[in-house]
């Protein structure tokens, strides 16, 4: 992904948004609302944005940003996108695949 490649090549942060974003469906809204309750639960997560949603012929892949309220190794941040992406994919299995990108600390809003 570029954005990673500009994180280890010359230690940049960088956000890129596709366009158009995904119209909000009921199933948009739905998994809205499952990410906030996971947040409002974990003691690690401090907020989410940019959920976007591609729907493809039989599954769709989601997207979404996700703010953290402290440092941790890689190795929490994959337990906690794991941990998502499970809750996500049990409650909506017509979800394929699901991608978060946490974003880098500097970022959290005070």
């Amino acid at each position: 992904v570029l954005t990673d490649k500009l994180q280890k090549e010359l230690d940049l942060y960088a956000t890129v948004h596709v366009d158009p974003m995904s119209e909000k469906t009921s199933l948009h809204y739905e998994i809205e609302k499952k990410v906030a309750k996971f947040c409002i639960a974990d003691k690690l997560c401090h907020s989410f944005h940019e959920l976007r949603i591609v729907h493809g012929k039989k599954a769709v892949a989601i997207h979404f940003d996700l703010q953290i309220k402290r440092e941790v190794s890689d190795t929490t941040k994959d337990e906690l996108k794991g941990q998502i992406t499970k809750s996500l994919k049990e409650q909506f299995p017509q979800i394929e695949k699901v991608e978060i990108t946490i974003d880098p600390l500097f970022a959290l809003e005070t």
